[in-house]
């Protein structure tokens, strides 16, 4: 991967997925755990805690996934509507 204006990996890595797409992700995650544990109040457990934390960090991975896909096959179009 080449690094993005002489920056690092980190910064090529934040470019590549596109954080401002993270929010969408990280509150519709809160928010569906909200839900279910407001309609299940007993559910709550702090063992739950590292499989929250497991969904979350499988969730971003997925959005950074599904956002780079865009970025390597969507050049064209890119460029048209910038």
């Amino acid at each position: 991967v080449e690094n993005v204006k002489g920056k690092g990996a980190f910064a090529t890595l934040r470019k590549f997925t596109r954080p401002h797409t993270i929010r969408g992700t990280i509150l519709a995650s809160f928010a569906g755990v909200a839900r279910a544990l407001f309609e299940n109040p007993s559910a709550i457990s702090l063992s739950l805690v590292p499989r929250a934390v497991a969904g979350l960090f499988a969730l971003l991975c997925g959005n950074a996934y599904i956002v780079g896909i865009n970025q390597i096959y969507d050049v064209e179009i890119d460029k048209i509507n910038k």
